[in-house]
């Protein structure tokens, strides 16, 4: 898995619009709508697309959207 194919899968679970700039190094803090529904997306989609399972405590270390990234490369 690359971390573009990655992004773009983040950027669609948590329904981020185009205009939005996201890199690995954008903190999870400034995504927009960045909330516990959005966490919810973002281990659905672990889950389905990825098959791989992240729990609250997984997200809960990450700082930024590369983190996730790392997260799920390490599963």
């Amino acid at each position: 898995m690359s971390i573009n194919v990655f992004l773009g899968h983040f950027r669609e679970a948590v329904e981020l619009e185009n205009a939005v700039n996201l890199t690995a190094e954008t903190p999870l803090s400034e995504v927009p709508g960045w909330d516990s529904l959005a966490i919810l997306s973002v281990m659905a989609m672990a889950s389905t697309i990825y098959e791989k399972v992240i729990v609250m405590e997984d997200i809960e270390r990450c700082k930024k959207v590369g983190d996730l990234f790392e997260v799920m490369q390490a599963r």
